[in-house]
Order: C-alpha cells, then structure tokens, then sequence
C-alpha cells in the first residue's frame, strides 16, 4: 500500500506545482490540501498520511475549500479510520476506492521464464484465456468478435502527450478524460488549463487512444522513483465494451517496462474493479481508500 500513497503524494505535489493552484501545508510533515479551482472534487484534494489527526486540522483544510466553494476529496486508508479520524461528523463518506497494483518486475521474470522454457507456459496461458473467452461469449459470434478485434488492432492508435503537443491535442485529450467519467457535468474549462500546464510536467505522460483519429480513451501516468501511477483512465462511454481499455492497459504496461518501474498502482473505482483485477492487479495490503467531502 505504501506505494500508492507515495504515488500519489507524486501526483498531488505535481498539483501543487501548477500556476493555477493553491495550497497550504497542513503541519511540517509534508501534509497538504491542493486546490486547483476545477469545480469537480478529482481535481481538489487534501493528503495526510499521519497515525494522528485533530479537529484543527480538519477545520483547516474544510476552511481553505470552504473560502474558495470548492468540493474536494479526503483519501482515509482503512486501517487508519479509528487512529485518524476521531470528528468524522465534521466530513462526510462519499464511497471508496480500491488500491491495487500490478507487479510489472515479477510480470518480467515470467516472460523470461516463458521464452526460456521454449513459450510453453504462454502457450499454456495463451490457451485458458481463449477458453474462458469462449465460455463468456455467444459462439454464435465468435466470427465477428474476431474481426472486431482485428478492426480495433488495426486501427486503434496511442499518443503520447508532451511540450510539443498542440493546445487542440491537448484540450482533445482533457475532452476525453473529464467525458471518459460520464458523470453527466459540463466541461470545466480551468481542467483544459490543467492539462495545459500538466503536460509540461517531466513526471507526467497524458496519453491518448485514438479510434480513427477520434479521441476515445485518456490515461495520465505519474512516475515516482520506483513505480507508475495511473490516473484518470477513462474510455468514452459510446466506445466501451470493445475491448479498448484491455489495450490501453497493455500500453501503460509497455510503458511500465520500458520506465524500468517495478509496479503500476492505482486507486481502482468499485465500477472499474473488476476490470484491473481480471488484468492482473492485486489487491493492496490496506485495499479499501474510504473517500470523505466536505
């Protein structure tokens, strides 16, 4: 679990470092709230990472959102709920999430192993995955499944956001990501400025996924010393069930092992659980991140 955490106090100093944020710091451990000014909470939040917690504390961080009217997220580990929170009347629970990761170092070794022992072993995966393929779909259109996901191989391609992207290309993607979550909100341009700014940032890697040239999927990467964190993974809701996250993930993964990271971690939605775990992520030690709003 410590590698989430860490990952994403990556994330939210990233945060802190745009122009279009304010923060404060919370004590001298490097406890924070970050507020960007984008109306949605994803974009505002505060990070403590301490056994210990006072009311003090969280009439600060309500008060710094209340001054600016802006919703913002509270990630409390599992196990830490009765050490840290002892006013939890003063925040509300808005749901959970799941930290997961999956083990890029060790996913390595096997291939190694495979190709070592002559690729029995894939083959052997390769086979009880068809098989389980099969048992979850119509035989009936195995034909056309097939050939949808020749037509998706084919034409499905990545981008990798940088300096030299277009403000189109850019604004094209943060389209994508804010959709990509469906939650039925108008677009907040301050989150086009955001992934402006973020873009620029060399511990982040915007990519997109493009379906004949129209942008369909999003992902952000934040890299730490060891590991890569993924955020805001999101397929557009009319282009989903076609097998387009599967190859995003398997692009993030390519990414992972050319970084040389050891792991992909992640705070997985209870929508989006299933997913990562049937890619392979495991569950953290400490799984459960119970969200709080003010």
């Amino acid at each position: 679990m410590r590698e989430i955490i860490n990952n994403l106090r990556e994330f939210l100093i990233c945060l802190k470092s745009l122009s279009m944020s304010e923060s404060i710091e919370l004590d001298d451990k490097n406890n924070f709230c970050v507020a960007t000014g984008v109306k949605s909470e994803s974009e505002n939040w505060v990070f403590y990472d301490d056994a210990d917690i006072s009311a003090a504390i969280i009439n600060q961080a309500k008060d710094f959102f209340d001054n600016k009217n802006l919703k913002f997220i509270w990630p409390v580990w599992r196990e830490d709920l009765n050490l840290k929170f002892n006013n939890l009347n003063l925040l509300k629970p808005d749901g959970f999430m799941t930290g997961m990761y999956f083990d890029v170092k060790n996913f390595n070794a096997e291939l190694e192993r495979e190709y070592y022992s002559g690729g029995e072993r894939l083959a052997e995966r390769d086979g009880e995955i068809l098989n389980n393929l099969q048992q979850e779909i119509n035989l009936d259109v195995n034909l056309n499944l097939k050939q949808e996901r020749e037509d998706l191989n084919n034409n499905l391609k990545f981008k990798i956001l940088d300096f030299n992207s277009s403000k189109q290309e850019i604004d094209a993607w943060a389209c994508t990501a804010w959709y990509g979550f469906d939650d039925g909100s108008n677009l907040d341009e301050k989150f086009l400025e955001l992934a402006r700014e973020l873009v620029l940032n060399n511990k982040i890697r915007l990519v997109e996924a493009l379906l004949n040239n129209k942008s369909v999927g999003s992902v952000l990467l934040c890299e730490d010393d060891l590991n890569l964190g993924v955020y805001y993974f999101a397929v557009l809701p009319e282009f989903r069930r076609r097998g387009i996250a599967g190859l995003m993930m398997n692009k993030v993964l390519e990414l992972a092992c050319k970084l040389g990271k050891n792991k992909i971690v992640l705070q997985a939605t209870q929508e989006g659980e299933k997913f990562y775990k049937n890619f392979g992520f495991k569950y953290a030690d400490r799984a459960l991140i119970n969200l709080f709003v003010n």
